[in-house]
């Protein structure tokens, strides 16, 4: 059974959280889980930057970012792959290590309703701009769009022929874009009011290895997308307009696989995080690398 579990149920165990986060959180250093099945820790920041949600294992802690305290944890019964707030940060959305996906309401820590379709481990979730939708990507090749108040699975998108690893809405909410282990970023219609609604509008070609990261500009008029594999040495960032297709950029740096990319606020830098332990950040225009961050383990 799944349950909250806040500072105030047990001292000891309140005790125990703020020694893990005592300070406020200025940086956050992810590591590996002792269960060696489930080896990484995934984040998201709420839209207003005061609450971000850890999740690892089993486990997602809710910690105020102001001042590094616990608010709560979610507690399951399976391992957390994915997660992701609603726009107004009332809700979250998490994805697991089989086929569930959960709502939770992230004041009372109440589980809302559970999304039920996938049939194989759920990788990437995202919320619609206006919280209404949530798109879902899996090992199952597809990619599926929900319905947040009902549950009902609106769309099934099918076209990858391999694991559907990350999925992005655009900024107005009628596109969604999905990397996959097939090498390439596909871009969905998921506009109801569209002629071409659940119809892949453009299939991006030209990474050599497997795709882990995508992302829109804030401007809703490009596409970026992150690629590698675990050997190494071929981790690369493309930068793709949404209307045409055009690779506009091929950003190369990074020693390892590129585990995640986004855009600047006003869409005119990119930054990227690699396996090989840096942060990258990168002109639009012109493809520099303005700056390389080293993350200390």
């Amino acid at each position: 059974m799944s349950s909250l579990k806040r500072d105030s149920d047990d001292a000891s165990s309140k005790s125990t959280e703020r020694q893990r986060v005592s300070a406020p959180v200025t940086e956050l250093t992810l590591v590996k889980t002792t269960d060696t099945t489930l080896n990484y820790s995934f984040f998201s920041f709420s839209p207003d930057g005061t609450t971000v949600a850890v999740s690892s294992g089993r486990t997602t802690t809710l910690i105020n970012v102001n001042d590094g305290t616990v608010i709560g944890s979610l507690i399951g019964i399976r391992g957390v792959r994915s997660v992701s707030f609603s726009p107004d940060g009332t809700k979250v959305v998490l994805g697991y290590y089989d086929t569930a996906m959960k709502l939770w309401d992230v004041t009372s820590g109440v589980e809302l309703r559970s999304f039920e379709g996938h049939s194989s481990y759920v990788t990437s979730v995202s919320f619609s701009p206006d919280g209404t939708k949530v798109a879902s990507g899996s090992q199952d090749k597809t990619v599926k769009l929900w319905d947040v108040t009902s549950g009902e699975c609106l769309q099934t998108l099918e076209g990858h022929s391999s694991n559907v690893w990350r999925v992005s809405f655009s900024p107005d909410g009628t596109k969604v874009a999905s990397g996959s282990f097939d090498e390439t970023v596909k871009l969905w219609d998921v506009d109801a009011n569209s002629l071409t609604y659940g119809e892949c509008l453009q299939t991006l070609e030209g990474h050599s290895s497997r795709l882990s990261s995508v992302s829109f500009s804030p401007d809703g008029t490009k596409v970026a997308s992150g690629s590698g594999n675990l050997l190494g040495n071929n981790g690369e960032v493309k930068l793709w307009d949404v209307t045409s297709g055009e690779c506009l950029q091929t950003l190369k740096g990074h020693s390892h696989y590129v585990t995640s990319v986004t855009f600047s606020p006003d869409s005119l830098k990119i930054a990227s995080v690699s396996d090989d332990n840096t942060v990258k950040l990168w002109d639009v225009t012109s493809g520099e690398c303005l700056q390389t961050l080293v993350v200390h383990s």
